[in-house]
C-alpha cells in the first residue's frame, strides 16, 4: 500500500537528465522515462510497479484529466510532457477507487456529488436513462468530490507567522484578496483576527514543521492545506521568495487563492483553466477570478451568493415518523450477526475501538469486528472488511492500538497485546501478556497514542491516563484525563496521532483535536461528529437514503424509526431525547448505551427529518424545524416548531399507549432538539416526569405566559450550558433561564466554566443525577 496524505501542496517538479524541458509544445515523441513513471505514480494515476500496459493506461488517465489528447501506447508527446513540467500542486488527481476499466462501475464509484445523486434518485425507474445522464455529467462536469466543508458561513483566519520577506501589511492584504475571490461567489465570509481560537491558521514555517509534511527549502514543495475536517489551516515555505504580484518571485496571491480552496474542501478540477486544477495557474492585470467549474463546486458546498439572504418559508414539509419502534444495539462490542447491514455501518453507530496509523502510513479505525482503511474524503470502497480475514491472528473488540518509532504496532485487547509489522503482518511470538511484556502498563486500556509533543506513548483507562518510556510508567502518573480539559468526557474510546502530526481523541461520536506544547489542550472548534468528518456520512446516508440495493429498505427503515436503547431489566420508565441541528438519534444513543445504566430505563433517540436549513445557507441537513438565527430576538420558524412538537407529543403518546404512564417519562434534548424538547414539553397537556434541556433556548417564547403554560409548569426541568458556548450563547442561556424562572415553579439551571457548544462529564453526572432523581426504580 502507498501511503496516502491529506495536505495539499503546490511543487515544483525536479527534472532528471534523460528528459529535457521542451522549449515548446510540438509533435515530437519522447519514450516514457523513470520522471514520467514517478510523476504519474506520485499523483495517483498508477500503483506500484507496473508494466507497459499499466503504464499506457496511467498515461491516457493524465491525459484525460488534463483534457490533453489522448496517445496512450508506450509514448509520449511533448504538449503532454508541457504539462508535467509545470508547476502545480501536488494533491493526488486520482483515488484508488477510479481505476475501474468498466466506464458505468468506475462512474458509481467516481467521488462526484452531482453524479452520485442523481444516479441514486433515478437508477431505479431508469437504468438506461441514468447511463445517459452519467455519460454527460461525467464528460461536462469537471469539479471533484469535496474533501469536506465548513458548516457555517462566517469563518475566521489568523496568519500567526509572517514572512520576514514581505510586509505585514502587503502580507494581510494579500491573503485578504485571496479570500475575496472565493467569497465574491458564495455567501462565505473571511474576517481576520489577531489572536485564536480561528477557523483557519494561516503560517509561513520552514523545513520540519510539526505537521509530518516537513518543506524542502526553496524551489519545491511551495504550500500544503487541510481539508475543513483536519482543521482548515494553511502553511506556506518560507524560504520561498514570496512576492505579492507575479511579476518576480513566487505569486503569494495565486498560491494562496488556490490552497484557500482546499481549505474550504475543494479538490482539484479536471478543467485546466480552474483555479483548483492541479497545475500553477497564471492570470490578467484583474486579478483571479473563479471559473465556472470553480463555482460549481463551491456552491454546491456552500450555496449561492443569494443564499445568505435568509426567508422563513411559509411551507412545511410533510415529516410524520411511523408508530414503530427499532431496537438497535448500538454497541460496537457486542454487535449481533442477525442483521449485518447494521452491524457494518460505521455512520449508523460512529464510536471507535481504537484508530491507528501503521508504519506504511495507511490509516485503519477498527469496531468490533469490523475494520476500515481511511482515505482523504471517507474510507476505501472496498471497506469495512473483517479483521479475521486480513489481521493474521488479531482478536475483534480491540481495546487500543498505537505505533513505535520503527513502524511497528501494537494492539491491546484485555491482558494481551500483538505486534505487527509496518505492513500489517503479524510477528511471530505474538500475542504476549501486557504484564510479562510492557511493565507497569495496566490491562483493559481504553485507548492509546504518541503525542506530538514529546513522541511518548500514552495510555488511556477509565478516568486516568499514563505517559510510558522504555523503562516503565512514569512515576508522577496517571492523571485524570479530565485535567486535559474539562470539556473531555472521564472516559475516552480511542485516540492516535495522525500523519499531520495532530494528536485526536475520540469519545461517543465525537472527536477532539488535541495541540498544545508541554499541556495537552483541546483546539477551538472542537468536538466534531466522528461519522460526518471521518467517514462523510452525509454521503453515506445520501447514497442509502437513495437507494442503492438491497439495503436501502433497512436503513431507511431504521432512519424513520427512533433509535431505542432497550431497558435491560423490567422496563418502567423512558427518556426521550432529541438530538441537535445535523446529527441523528444515533449521535447520542451510543453515551446513553455506554454511561447511562439504569435497568428499569429505556431511551428512545428519534431522527429528525432532512431539510433545507437557511442558518446554514439552505444546505439539506437533519433538522427539527427551519433556523434562521440564534438569539432570543431572531425570526423563528413558528410552523415547522409546532409541526415537531406534535410529532414529540405523539411519540409520548405512543410510550403511554405501551404501558408507561406520562409522569414516568422524560423529556429532553441538545441543542435544537433542547429547544424542541422545551416547547414540547410546555405545551403537553399531560404531566412529565422532567425536561432535561442542554445548549438550548426557548423557542416561540413571547407565546408563553403563566396563564396558557401547560401542566408541566410545575414539572422539574434541568438546564444546562456551557460558559464559553460560541453557538448559543452564554447570554442566550442566560435569558431562557430567566424566562423558565418566571413560567416554572421547579427550574434549575448550571452553567459549565471552559465549556463550549458541547458537553462535559461534569453535566453528565448532572444529567444522571436528574434521571435517577425523578425515574427512580417503580
Amino acid at each position: 500500500m502507498c501511503k496516502k496524505t491529506f495536505f495539499t501542496f503546490f511543487y515544483w517538479p525536479i527534472w532528471c537528465a534523460a528528459v529535457p524541458l521542451p522549449n515548446n509544445i510540438g509533435e515530437d515523441k519522447v519514450v516514457i522515462s523513470d520522471f514520467v513513471t514517478n510523476y504519474l505514480k506520485k499523483y495517483g494515476y498508477l500503483q506500484n510497479d507496473a508494466d507497459v500496459h499499466q503504464r499506457s493506461e496511467a498515461l491516457k488517465r493524465f491525459q484525460r484529466h488534463a483534457s490533453l489528447p489522448i496517445t496512450g501506447i508506450s509514448i509520449v508527446n511533448s504538449e503532454t510532457m508541457y504539462y508535467m513540467s509545470l508547476p502545480r500542486c501536488s494533491l493526488k488527481d486520482v483515488d484508488e477507487e477510479d481505476f475501474s476499466s468498466d466506464f458505468i462501475s468506475k462512474l458509481k464509484r467516481r467521488k462526484r456529488f452531482a453524479v452520485e445523486v442523481l444516479y441514486f434518485i433515478f437508477i431505479f425507474i431508469w437504468k438506461q436513462l441514468i447511463a445517459t445522464w452519467y455519460y454527460i455529467l461525467y464528460k461536462y462536469s469537471f469539479f471533484l468530490f469535496f474533501g469536506s466543508y465548513w458548516t457555517f458561513k462566517n469563518l475566521t483566519y489568523i496568519i500567526s507567522r509572517y514572512t520576514n520577506r514581505l510586509p505585514k501589511d502587503n502580507v494581510n492584504n494579500t491573503i485578504r484578496r485571496a479570500f475575496k475571490v472565493w467569497e465574491e461567489k458564495s455567501p462565505l465570509r473571511f474576517r481576520q483576527i489577531s489572536k485564536r481560537p480561528a477557523n483557519i491558521d494561516i503560517a509561513f514555517l520552514q523545513q520540519n514543521h510539526g505537521d509530518g509534511e516537513p518543506f524542502d527549502g526553496q524551489g519545491g514543495i511551495l504550500a500544503h492545506a487541510f481539508f475543513p475536517r483536519y482543521g482548515g489551516d494553511v502553511h506556506f515555505d518560507d524560504d520561498e521568495y514570496w512576492t505579492p504580484e507575479p511579476n518576480s518571485g513566487v505569486d503569494l496571491y495565486a498560491v494562496a487563492a488556490h490552497e484557500i480552496g482546499h481549505s474550504l474542501g475543494l479538490k482539484h478540477s479536471k478543467n485546466r483553466n480552474a483555479l483548483m486544477a492541479p497545475f500553477y495557474q497564471t492570470y490578467s492585470n484583474s486579478g483571479i477570478h473563479l471559473h465556472n467549474d470553480d463555482i460549481q463546486a463551491l456552491q454546491y458546498l456552500y450555496g449561492t451568493e443569494e443564499a445568505a439572504e435568509f426567508n422563513i418559508s411559509s411551507d412545511v414539509p410533510d415529516y410524520s415518523w411511523p408508530n414503530v419502534e427499532v431496537s438497535v444495539n448500538m454497541g460496537g462490542k457486542n454487535n449481533s450477526d442477525s442483521n449485518q447491514f447494521e452491524k457494518v455501518n460505521i455512520c449508523n453507530n460512529p464510536v471507535l475501538d481504537t484508530i491507528t496509523v501503521i508504519g506504511n502510513g495507511s490509516t485503519y479505525a477498527f469496531q468490533g469486528k469490523w475494520y476500515w482503511r481511511l482515505n482523504q474524503l471517507s474510507y476505501d470502497k472496498e471497506y469495512p472488511r473483517k479483521i479475521s480475514d486480513d489481521w493474521d491472528g488479531l482478536a475483534d473488540d480491540l481495546d487500543a492500538a498505537v505505533g513505535d518509532n520503527k513502524g511497528n504496532t501494537y494492539f491491546f485487547k484485555d491482558d494481551l497485546y500483538w505486534l505487527y509489522n509496518a505492513d500489517g503482518k503479524r510477528i511471530s511470538g505474538y500475542p504476549k501478556r501486557i504484564s510479562v511484556g510492557l511493565v507497569d502498563l495496566p490491562d483493559n486500556l481504553d485507548a492509546a497514542m504518541i503525542w506530538s509533543y514529546d513522541q511518548q506513548p500514552y495510555f488511556f483507562k477509565g478516568k486516568f491516563y499514563w505517559k510510558y518510556s522504555r523503562w516503565g510508567m512514569h512515576n508522577i502518573w496517571p492523571r485524570l484525563i479530565t485535567a486535559i480539559s474539562p470539556n473531555l468526557p472521564d472516559r475516552i474510546d480511542a485516540a492516535f496521532q495522525w500523519t499531520n502530526g495532530e494528536n485526536y481523541i475520540f469519545a461517543g461520536p465525537y472527536y477532539y483535536r488535541i495541540s498544545g506544547w508541554r499541556s495537552m489542550k483541546i483546539m477551538s472548534g472542537y468536538p466534531r461528529l466522528t461519522g460526518e468528518w471521518w467517514f462523510d456520512s452525509v454521503l453515506h446516508y445520501l447514497r442509502y437514503i437513495y437507494c442503492m440495493g438491497g439495503n436501502c429498505i433497512s436503513f431507511q427503515r431504521n432512519m424513520d424509526a427512533p433509535c431505542v436503547i432497550s431497558a435491560t431489566g423490567t422496563h418502567t420508565a423512558s427518556v426521550i431525547f432529541l438530538h441537535g441541528l445535523g446529527d441523528t438519534g444515533f449521535g447520542w444513543s451510543p453515551l446513553f448505551q455506554k454511561q447511562f445504566q439504569f435497568p428499569h430505563i429505556k431511551f428512545i433517540c428519534p431522527h429528525a427529518p432532512i431539510m433545507p436549513v437557511s442558518l446554514n445557507s439552505g444546505m439539506r441537513m437533519h433538522s427539527w424545524f427551519d433556523i434562521v438565527g440564534i438569539g432570543m430576538n431572531a425570526a423563528e420558524d413558528e410552523d415547522g416548531i409546532k409541526h415537531s412538537a406534535k410529532q414529540v407529543q405523539n411519540l409520548i403518546e405512543e410510550e403511554m399507549r405501551n404501558g408507561i404512564p406520562s409522569h414516568r417519562i422524560i423529556l429532553g434534548g441538545f441543542s435544537q432538539g433542547g429547544a424542541l424538547a422545551l416547547y414540547s414539553s410546555l405545551t403537553f397537556n399531560k404531566r412529565l416526569a422532567g425536561i432535561m434541556s442542554l445548549s438550548c433556548w426557548l423557542p416561540l417564547h413571547r407565546q408563553f405566559s403563566l396563564d396558557n403554560i401547560s401542566i408541566n409548569k410545575i414539572t422539574p426541568i434541568l438546564q444546562c450550558h456551557g460558559e464559553d458556548d460560541q453557538l448559543v450563547s452564554r447570554e442566550v442561556g442566560q435569558a431562557t433561564a430567566e424566562l423558565l424562572k418566571q413560567l416554572c415553579s421547579s427550574h434549575k439551571v448550571i452553567f459549565y466554566p471552559g465549556m463550549s457548544h458541547t458537553y462535559c462529564a461534569q453535566e453528565l453526572d448532572d444529567m444522571k443525577h436528574f434521571i435517577n432523581s425523578n425515574l427512580p426504580p417503580a
